[in-house]
C-alpha cells in the first residue's frame, strides 16, 4: 500500500521533495528548481528522419518499405516531426501495457509467400534474446505484481502485464544475450554496430537504423550505471512507447532492479538524480546485489506523485512547471 504521506496531496508531496531531493540547498527557489529539473526530460541527438519522403531514405528506409515489412513501426512514424522540446514534461495519459521482447521477434512480415527477399532491408538486433530464463522470468513477474498496484495508485494510470509476444505493448523490456558491443553491462552507450550482407535483404541494426532516427527522450544520458532505454512521445509530448534493454547475464536481483528502474524511468523520470533521491534512481544499486535496493522509497513515490498531479501537463516546459510548483507552496 502507498503511504499516507503520498495521499496527503500534491502540496505535501512537494514539501517532502524539497527537503529530500536537495537537503543541502538553503534557497527555497533553488529547491523548487531542483524539483522541476527532476520532472522534465531532454531529447537525444536523434536525427528524426522517420516519416520523410523516399528521397530522404534513398529508397532504403523509405516509409512504404517500413510499412510493408514492419507494420508495427508505422505507429511511430512521423508522430512528432524532427524535434522534441527540451526541459519538458513527458508523461502517460493512456494505459500502459508491459511486454517482453519486440513484436514478431523483430522479424519482417512478408507481403506474399515466396517473396521474402524482395525486401530492401531487414532489421536486426545483435545478440537478441526473446526471453530470460524461466527462473528469472518468474522473479520478474513476481516483482512487477508487487510493484504495479503501488504505481497505479500513485499515478492513476492503468498499468498491466501482457504475456502475448505478438501484441503491441507500449512498455517493452528487451533482453540481450551479450553486452560485448556495449560500453558497460548496463548501457549500450554510443557504440555502433556494423553489418554486411551476402545476399537477400540488407541487415540493419534496429537501434542505429530505426530507434536512433526517431526523436526520443533517452534515459539518464551520460550515465553507464542505469537501465538502458528511451521514450517516444506524440505531438502533445504524451508518452506512447518506452523501450528498455537489459543484459540477461546479470544476477536475478540486479535484473529485478533494472526492470523496476525501467518501469519508473518509463513513467517519465528520465534524468539521473542525487544520492539523496534513493539508490534506484542514481545508479548505485547496480553496484550491489541487495534485494532491498529496488523497492520504491518514499522519495520516489513522492516524485511520481508530483509528476502525475493533473496540473502538471505533458509538454509543459520547466519555467511553467516552476510556476505551478511555486503556487502550490
Amino acid at each position: 500500500m502507498i503511504s499516507k504521506k503520498v495521499k496527503l496531496g500534491f502540496v505535501a508531496s512537494l514539501v517532502c521533495l524539497f527537503f529530500t531531493l536537495s537537503p543541502a540547498q538553503s534557497s527555497e527557489n533553488a529547491e523548487i528548481d531542483n524539483l522541476a529539473e527532476a520532472l522534465v526530460s531532454s531529447p537525444s541527438s536523434a536525427k528524426g528522419l522517420l516519416g520523410g519522403d523516399d528521397s530522404d531514405w534513398k529508397g532504403f528506409f523509405a516509409p512504404h518499405h517500413i510499412k510493408n515489412s514492419y507494420p508495427w513501426i508505422q505507429t511511430y512514424l512521423d508522430v512528432r516531426g524532427n524535434s522534441l522540446p527540451s526541459d519538458a514534461v513527458a508523461k502517460w495519459v493512456t494505459p500502459i501495457i508491459i511486454g517482453f521482447g519486440l513484436p514478431n521477434n523483430l522479424d519482417a512480415y512478408d507481403l506474399e509467400e515466396g517473396k521474402s527477399f524482395e525486401r530492401p532491408f531487414e532489421l536486426y538486433l545483435p545478440d537478441y534474446l526473446s526471453r530470460p530464463s524461466h527462473a528469472v522470468e518468474a522473479a520478474i513477474y513476481s516483482q512487477l505484481k508487487y510493484l504495479l498496484p503501488e504505481l497505479r495508485n500513485i499515478t492513476a494510470v492503468p498499468i498491466s502485464i501482457s504475456k502475448d509476444k505478438k501484441d503491441l505493448s507500449n512498455l517493452r523490456i528487451v533482453f540481450v544475450q551479450s553486452h560485448a558491443h556495449w560500453e558497460s553491462p548496463f548501457k549500450k552507450g554510443r557504440v555502433n554496430e556494423y553489418l554486411s550482407s551476402l545476399g537477400g535483404p540488407r541487415p540493419f541494426p534496429f537501434r542505429r537504423g530505426i530507434e536512433s532516427m526517431v526523436p526520443r527522450y533517452e534515459f539518464t544520458p551520460g550515465s553507464l550505471d542505469s537501465v538502458d532505454g528511451s521514450l517516444i512521445v506524440n505531438e502533445r509530448n504524451e508518452i506512447i512507447l518506452s523501450t528498455c534493454y537489459i543484459w540477461a547475464g546479470h544476477s536475478s536481483v540486479i535484473i529485478q532492479g533494472l526492470v523496476t528502474e525501467c518501469v519508473i524511468r518509463s513513467l517519465g523520470i528520465t534524468r539521473p538524480l542525487s544520492e539523496s533521491s534513493g539508490s534506484l534512481l542514481n545508479g548505485t544499486y547496480t553496484k550491489k546485489n541487495n534485494a532491498d535496493v529496488f523497492k520504491l522509497s518514499e522519495q520516489q513515490k513522492l516524485l511520481l506523485a508530483a509528476l502525475y498531479n493533473p496540473q502538471v501537463a505533458p509538454g509543459m516546459d520547466k519555467a511553467s512547471l516552476i510556476e505551478i510548483l511555486k503556487s502550490k507552496q
